[in-house]
């Protein structure tokens, strides 16, 4: 896990933060599958290998969860997805969990080969072992190649229009106390600190999927639902989490009184 260390003042209301957590930027894994059998490659990513990600359905289906990179030696991710049904991958978050009662910002890139997605990334109280929906509490979808979000009971509509097949920055600012969160999503990947620049996803204030509880958000997912067209055509980089977040702060910053530096700008293969 790497940390990197930002301090910011929000001018005029006094907060401080000082750290970003990189919770997975996917570089130091080796390239290869999630699968569970004799072939190669077989990546270190998985949690059989000491790694941190398991899959949801998994048995031959781990097949269709890997670490790939861009070019040779360009920057690596994981990507999933099966045309077949179900297939995803998820971690657990170990000290950049939510805890009930706090607040917290969560960043992730995305990207879609295809314009028929049906794909889902966010944060859960358990492990996502069925790859079912019901698992998330903060759940962002794309559908076909718009975005939206689970919204207390049901899905919004799209809350964009035809986001293509380029990477795309997503920001959750999550009230782990009311069980609701925002989300902010940009066209390019700005990096983490830079959500001053995004843009909202609706009006905010989603109720988690499933009600509200007082459970701890501890894992991540990254999940594909059936009916899509090319298996591991989901994909995610660069999971962050800056913790301490407040209301107050994400205004400040949505309306450019304090912009963070970016994290990182991403290595091109």
């Amino acid at each position: 896990m790497r940390i990197y260390f930002l301090m910011f003042i929000v001018l005029g209301f006094g907060w401080s933060l000082a750290a970003q957590t990189v919770i997975d930027d996917f570089e130091n894994y080796t390239l290869g599958d999630f699968l569970s059998n004799d072939n190669d490659p077989d990546t270190d990513a998985k949690d059989s290998k000491g790694g941190p990600w398991s899959t949801s359905n998994g048995g031959n289906g781990s097949s269709l969860v890997a670490i790939q990179e861009e070019g040779v030696g360009g920057n690596r991710y994981l990507a999933a997805g099966y045309t077949g049904g179900i297939r995803g991958g998820y971690r657990e978050l170990g000290e950049a969990s939510l805890l009930d009662g706090t607040n917290g910002i969560y960043y992730w890139e995305i990207r879609s080969l295809i314009t028929d997605q049906n794909f889902s990334w966010g944060l859960a109280d358990d492990a996502v072992t069925t790859g079912d929906d019901a698992d998330f509490r903060v759940q962002i979808h794309m559908n076909g190649n718009a975005l939206r979000v689970w919204d207390d009971d049901a899905f919004t509509n799209d809350l964009t229009g035809n986001l293509g097949t380029d990477w795309i920055g997503i920001w959750v600012v999550v009230d782990n106390t009311a069980d609701t969160f925002d989300a902010y999503y940009s066209t390019s990947t700005l990096g983490a600190g830079n959500l001053g620049s995004a843009t909202a996803l609706g009006s905010g204030g989603f109720g988690f999927r499933g009600g509200s509880a007082s459970n701890n958000l501890n894992t991540f997912a990254a999940i594909n639902h059936s009916g899509i067209s090319q298996n591991l055509s989901g994909q995610i980089d660069n999971l962050t989490l800056v913790p301490e977040a407040s209301s107050l702060m994400l205004v400040t910053l949505a309306v450019g009184a304090a912009v963070l530096p970016g994290l990182r700008r991403r290595i091109k293969g």
